[in-house]
């Protein structure tokens, strides 16, 4: 059987035209396609028309799978994309055919990734934004291009962006016209085509075409401008002066026009990526059962980093040193500037972010997902991308990987490798200054605006401030007299004491609200700064003192270091050998000793602890001395209460027609999971299920065709005869 497929392949690369048989051998996995017009003519391809009775064949190595179609469609595509040299095309096949697995259809496209010297941008975008279940994006994959029997390259061979079965699956009515509720729309601040309509919103300014249906009628016309003007004079509203109930009411409203979890990891592939086009042009959204959509994804090449900042000075806002820093979606694209004022939206990306953290850092490290997708793209198609680099005379398509083809792109590297490093690079600053920034610039943290000095004396100062929303510790600065600020201390408290200063010098101090950040520091502002010089105490004369007395000891941070140990952490006090740690269910209760830390160079002690209950902390130093042990008074009192991660709801795939497969993470320290399912929108959850703890997948069968459902889980852990549960996971709905 090999053999037969083996010979009908080379039947087939002769007939088409192929003519290296050992650059054929180079690239057995990678599918081919060959593209005949009629006459073997060049000139006849555009844009605007297809060229009909093409013979298209697609041949996929791997499976030994051939398409021959003789009576096919091509054309170019593209807008800006189309002055490269290399061409980007799209096919229309005479039936709906499944290409390469990637569903059945007609119309198909070919990215040349022309401006994109790695060829892999597009990519990493697309499947990225798969793995994190942003609806109905185009699947792709990679080919080598011939075209009357020229090889022209390594391409992306994708789905174009449209609606249908296999596409973007929304009740498009192209009987009844004025009947349709659903619509494929893109943004498209300026290029006119003559078979679009547009339309531009009132608030944000916002100039759309319609996609899909490709004809509408008045009555399309204003249904998708009422429901766009509803939704933006809702987020336009001004919410300075409102009061946090009339906030939540207009949040809700927001809620039930926009599907936040679609708006949230579409948000999270730009950001990240930091997408030119966004804004701009190639942006999609979708109108479905009543509610506005983000997406699908479109068009990255020019993306992460890629691109001439003489040609775009705005895509490094506020001068900044790098291209990967400053915030990029809130800029250029109103909706989100708008939706990011709204706390609730801003802590939904939040946990997105960290539930999605591991498929960002594996596109360019390696991690738990495995190896990282740079290493496996280009390790799979090395072949066609070294290929797409070679001279003609050697087989290859004779493109220059270090020429730019355009004014659009970046300066190119002499090397595909350091062109891919510096992609590499790029992502991973990219992702670190997002966990770095991004609180501080959409204001998670409220402003810390009254920080005083409530005592001092002449060598201590105590200082306290108000609290801000979302920090879980402060970070206090100070200076001495004309110096630098550097961080003295962290807190979890609104008040510190700074001791053994020197009268007669200027301290300067303010406050930062932080929290800890999927493993970096996320940091609000700076507070209001504070100046105090002390005054010398009087002298007198000394007298001896024979009695050894220790400072009292101050207790800075009680943190969970997982679901059952906390981490007890104090500061330092002169002369002490050891500390002793206490414990109580209650602020003002009977303190127990929980532990003792025998090194006086110790500052820190994790101890075990009960999930989910709440105990108040309390340290004192001692010394010991002729055998007796001299105690400090015990410190001031920290609370901690530890508790479950939160569940992760990962995927929730169609198994069948009439069942659902749910996918979660492993919470670490669950005893269980409870799974909960709404049917509908208006439906309301009820638990379906109880697993114990090593299941991470359920199925649910028995649910009906065409109805939408919609899952969440939380895991729980087992403490005397109650349960502790975790937060609830995010929302996974499903249409079968």
């Amino acid at each position: 059987m090999k053999k037969y497929i083996v010979a009908l392949l080379m039947m087939i690369v002769c007939m088409c035209g192929f003519n290296s048989l050992d650059a054929y051998a180079e690239s057995t996995l990678i599918p081919q396609v060959y593209i005949n017009t009629p006459n073997g003519d060049y000139d006849v391809i555009t844009k605007d028309e297809y060229v009909e009775g093409t013979q298209i064949t697609i041949v996929d190595p791997s499976t030994g799978s051939v398409i021959n179609e003789t009576q096919g469609q091509v054309a170019y595509r593209g807008n800006s994309t189309l002055n490269a040299p290399k061409k980007p095309y799209k096919i229309k096949l005479s039936e709906k055919i499944d290409v390469l697995g990637m569903g059945k259809a007609k119309k198909w496209a070919f990215l040349a990734c022309a401006y994109d010297k790695t060829m892999i941008r597009n990519k990493l975008a697309f499947d990225f934004a798969t793995e994190i279940g942003l609806d109905y994006t185009s699947e792709s994959r990679f080919v080598e291009l011939y075209l009357n029997g020229k090889y022209l390259g390594c391409y992306v061979m994708i789905e174009p962006v449209e609606t249908g079965s296999t596409r973007v699956d929304i009740d498009v009515n192209e009987d009844d016209v004025d009947a349709n509720t659903s619509f494929l729309i893109e943004l498209e601040m300026e290029r006119v085509e003559a078979d679009k309509t547009y339309i531009t919103t009132e608030l944000g300014k916002m100039r759309f075409a319609f996609d899909d249906p490709d004809e509408v009628s008045e009555a399309n016309i204003a249904y998708v401008q009422n429901q766009l003007a509803a939704f933006e004079e809702l987020i336009f509203t001004d919410i300075s002066g409102k009061s946090a109930q009339e906030i939540d009411v207009l949040y809700t409203q927001i809620e039930n026009i926009i599907d936040v979890e679609s708006f949230i990891n579409f948000y999270i592939v730009q950001e990240l990526f930091k997408n030119i086009d966004l804004g701009y042009s190639s942006t999609r959204f979708y109108l479905s059962e009543g509610k506005i959509y983000a997406g699908p994804l479109w068009d990255m090449d020019l993306s992460a980093g890629n691109l001439n900042l003489d040609m775009y000075p705005y895509y490094c806002n506020n001068d900044c040193e790098n291209t990967y820093e400053g915030l990029w979606s809130t800029n250029v694209l109103p909706w989100y500037g708008r939706l990011m004022q709204y706390n609730e939206f801003v802590q939904s990306f939040l946990i997105r972010y960290e539930e999605v953290l591991p498929n960002i850092v594996n596109i360019y490290q390696n991690n738990e997902l495995g190896t990282n997708k740079i290493d496996s793209l280009t390790e799979k198609y090395k072949a066609a991308f070294n290929r797409n680099y070679q001279p003609i005379e050697l087989g290859g398509s004779g493109w220059d990987v270090s020429k730019e083809y355009s004014k659009f792109e970046t300066k190119a590297e002499a090397t595909y490798d350091e062109n891919l490093e510096v992609l590499r690079n790029w992502l991973k600053s990219r992702n670190q200054w997002i966990l770095q920034n991004i609180c501080s610039i959409n204001n998670v943290f409220s402003k810390i605006s009254n920080l005083k000095i409530t005592a001092k004396d002449n060598s201590t100062v105590t200082l306290s401030w108000g609290a801000s929303t979302n920090a879980t510790y402060y970070e206090v600065y100070r200076k001495e007299g004309n110096g630098k600020y550097s961080l003295l201390n962290t807190v979890t408290g609104l008040t510190y004491k700074d001791v053994n200063l020197k009268a007669g010098i200027n301290y300067s101090y303010y406050v930062i609200p932080s929290m800890a950040f999927y493993g970096e520091v996320a940091r609000g502002s700076n507070s209001n700064t504070i100046n105090v010089v002390l005054e010398k105490p009087p002298v007198v004369p000394d007298k001896p003192n024979n009695k050894v007395e220790l400072s009292d000891v101050r207790l800075t941070s009680v943190k969970a270091v997982n679901y059952k140990t906390v981490k007890v952490t104090w500061r330092k006090v002169a002369g002490a050998t050891g500390y002793e740690i206490y414990r109580s269910s209650t602020k003002s209760g009977t303190y127990k000793k929980v532990a003792t830390v025998t090194s006086g160079t110790t500052l820190s002690k994790n101890v075990s602890t009960t999930t989910g209950t709440k105990y108040f902390y309390k340290v004192k130093a001692y010394r010991t001395v002729d055998g007796v042990k001299v105690y400090s008074k015990l410190s001031n009192a920290i609370s901690c209460k530890t508790k479950l991660n939160k569940a992760v709801l990962s995927k929730a795939t169609k198994k069948s027609s009439k069942s659902i497969k749910l996918t979660w993470k492993k919470v670490s320290g669950a005893n269980g999971y409870e799974i909960y399912m709404k049917t509908g929108s208006k439906g309301s959850y009820k638990k379906i299920k109880t697993l114990s703890a090593g299941k991470t997948t359920f199925t649910k069968t028995k649910l009906v065709k065409g109805k939408k459902y919609s899952f969440k889980i939380k895991a729980y852990r087992k403490v005397g005869k109650k349960k502790v549960y975790s937060a609830w996971s995010m929302v996974k709905s499903l249409k079968l």
